[in-house]
């Protein structure tokens, strides 16, 4: 029901919707970060066809203003996250991720250091589906109390991919950068 109504909140303000329609049952989508807004706009949408998304979330976020929230959604918090997904992507549920572990500061996709995608990917052999979020940061930057409703929203969901590597830091960091890159060109 709140995804719905979040669904229809933002709608106005979300000009185009790719992809939605070739998302496997069970994934881990990989999200550009640039705004707040990002999470609950992405779940919204994919909530109108599939189960609403489970986003692994910084544990922080579940001691704030925002934590009746992310409870009520079942959002993950970072600590213990790599196992909850696991347990939760043998049950066919849709994990999302935003690598960046923080939102932009000037709308560029941010670089990545952590192997937790990686580390996912390779234990539960879920596909990995790029998301490119466009318009966020003009919507709602970092700075801001308050959006600008004057800016559109698009959100473009790439082709599923899958690799098969052995589990190490290296190989993890190399997946987390050809996804990131596939983000990049859909942005």
């Amino acid at each position: 029901m709140i995804a719905t109504l979040t669904f229809l909140a933002l709608k106005p303000f979300l000009t185009r919707v790719e992809g939605v329609g070739s998302l496997p049952r069970k994934c881990i989508l990989v999200v550009n970060h640039a705004s707040y807004i990002d999470g609950p706009l992405l779940g919204s949408v994919i909530a109108a066809s599939h189960p609403v998304p489970r986003f692994i979330i910084w544990r922080h976020f579940f001691k704030v203003w925002a934590a009746p929230f992310l409870r009520l959604y079942r959002q993950i918090p970072t600590k213990g996250s790599i196992e909850k997904a696991r347990k939760l992507l043998q049950k066919n549920t849709i994990i999302g991720i935003f690598p960046e572990g923080r939102r932009t500061h000037d709308g560029k996709l941010l670089p990545t250091t952590h192997t937790g995608l990686g580390v996912l990917h390779l234990l539960t052999k879920a596909p990995l589906v790029p998301v490119a979020i466009k318009g966020t940061f003009q919507w709602w930057p970092y700075d801001k109390r308050l959006p600008n409703f004057t800016k559109s929203l698009s959100i473009k969901i790439g082709k599923p991919r899958t690799f098969d590597k052995k589990l190490t830091k290296k190989n993890c960091l190399a997946i987390q950068a050809e996804i990131m890159k596939d983000i990049q060109k859909m942005l």
